[in-house]
């Protein structure tokens, strides 16, 4: 058993280390969710604030509708 094990231990797997290409990559992909994130702070012309607003009272007003037609079933 104890053979068995430290076999395991040799073969197993190393967890690769963090090379300065994947860092970047890394860094890379969090610039682009910035940009993003960015690019969304205005729509179509409107502020995000009442955007958001407008999101929130959308969402609500579907769940009504589904739950109504849920409840009259």
């Amino acid at each position: 058993m104890k053979k068995a094990r430290s076999q395991a231990l040799a073969t197993k797997k190393k967890t690769r280390s963090l090379t300065t290409s994947r860092v970047s990559k890394l860094k890379k992909g969090k610039q682009v969710k910035k940009a993003k994130t960015q690019r969304k702070t205005t729509v179509r012309g409107k502020d995000v604030e009442s955007q958001r607003e407008l999101w929130k009272k959308q969402r609500r007003d579907y769940w009504k509708r589904r739950f109504r037609r849920l409840v009259a079933n």
